[in-house]
């Protein structure tokens, strides 16, 4: 109804989010940090989901590999998750780290991811109209 994008957490709801997303046919939205079953990923996606990237990237999380490059975006999910990750207060810097042990991962140039997770950003953005 009112056209926003929902940022989800679902940690331990995974099954029960997904079923919302299916019963209100929410076809947008982002899941946040996600350490789910892999084998619903493929849910997610078929309900237009987007997945974020963050910290855990650092702390070897491989989320990454069971998602296609055009629906990844990349967070630091302030105020917490690096000092979570790394013990350091949380900087204003943080989301570089984030891009470049992604790009080290994919593999792929960090100019490229950016403009990559750009460009995902834009077209989850444009969905939304």
């Amino acid at each position: 109804r009112h056209k926003m994008i929902p940022s989800i957490h679902t940690k331990g709801a995974e099954k029960t989010v997904l079923g919302l997303l299916k019963k209100y046919n929410i076809q947008k939205s982002i899941i946040h940090w996600y350490s789910g079953p892999l084998d619903l990923i493929a849910e997610f996606l078929e309900q237009g989901c987007y997945f974020t990237i963050g910290p855990d990237i650092l702390s070897g999380s491989e989320i990454y590999l069971h998602l296609p490059m055009e629906r990844i975006l990349v967070e630091t999910d302030n105020p917490t998750g690096m000092t979570w990750i790394s013990g350091h207060k949380n900087r204003g810097d943080d989301i570089i780290k984030v891009y470049k042990q992604l790009s080290k991962k994919i593999p792929i140039e960090k100019k490229l991811l950016i403009e990559l997770v750009k460009e995902n950003l834009i077209e989850l953005m444009n969905k939304n109209l």
